[in-house]
């Protein structure tokens, strides 16, 4: 029986460890990246580390960082890459898979983009997300010469009391 108690204090014992020295290696990424001198560095810094974070909390801040840094530099690939990994860590925050679908969007990926805007549209509660993720079907469609499925879109928000959305779709979308 002490056998035992010993062994699951010193389990404990290693858990907390483990879980402290992880906090810690992302307070201290976030703080590097934060004090990097330019953009490659802080994207060099996440690229080394984020494999090394336990937390999926963690992990999906530090992936959205890298994605947010990736697509001020315009690589739009990487950004997609780093914003879909950050989906995949969470089932109810479909802010990084819009974000992802955006990307696909600007490389003219517009079959990809609207397959996950629809799951967003389909699966989300949430309305802010939900009229972007219709607003940027809406572009894609264009995009493609998809009247049809524009006006769709159109007709599917049409009632939307947002007015940034009521101003889009007011007007043809361009690119």
């Amino acid at each position: 029986m002490r056998f035992r108690v010993v062994l699951f204090l010193l389990a404990s014992v290693h858990i907390y460890a483990q879980t402290d020295s992880g906090e810690e290696i992302f307070n201290s990424l976030i703080n590097s990246v934060k004090a990097a001198e330019n953009i490659d560095e802080a994207i060099s810094l996440l690229r080394t580390h984020i494999p090394q974070l336990k937390m999926s909390s963690e992990k999906k801040h530090s992936l959205q960082l890298l994605g947010e840094y990736e697509e001020l530099r315009g690589n739009y690939k990487s950004a997609q890459k780093a914003y879909s990994q950050a989906a995949d860590l969470t089932d109810s925050d479909y802010s990084m898979l819009y974000r992802s679908a955006l990307m696909l969007h600007y490389m003219g990926e517009y079959s990809r983009s609207e397959l996950k805007l629809l799951s967003i549209i389909r699966n989300t509660e949430d309305q802010d997300i939900k009229e972007k993720s219709y607003l940027l079907l809406a572009r894609s469609f264009m995009a493609r010469g998809d009247t049809d499925g524009y006006a769709e879109v159109k007709k599917q928000i049409s009632n939307s009391n947002n007015p940034l959305t009521r101003f889009y779709m007011g007007e043809q979308l361009q690119d």
